[in-house]
């Protein structure tokens, strides 16, 4: 994965945050979630911000919660980046 948000200054390129969850049905000592989903859900977090160029689609994602579990396995897999390594233009943005 190139790092775009390097090649590209601040106001030369746009982007989308966009919230991501973490989610298992299979995580143990957890217990079913009631809502129904279509899914038996037994954990939901929100713990990613992707960070989407709008121009070439390349994609970083920010880790907001270290601690989730099923986020560790997936960084196992994917390029996760610490939040603080966002910088300050998109942080001003987030919710």
């Amino acid at each position: 994965m190139t790092s775009w948000a390097a090649q590209r200054a601040p106001t030369h390129w746009f982007c989308a945050i966009q919230d991501s969850y973490t989610v298992s049905e299979q995580l143990l000592y957890a217990s079913p979630h009631a809502a129904d989903f279509g899914y038996n859900l037994n954990y939901i977090r929100n713990s990613v911000n992707a960070v989407v160029d709008i121009y070439d689609g390349a994609v970083l994602l920010y880790v907001k919660n270290p601690e989730d579990p099923v986020l560790a396995a997936y960084g196992r897999a994917f390029a996760l980046k610490d939040l603080n390594q966002l910088s300050v233009d998109l942080n001003a943005h987030r919710r």
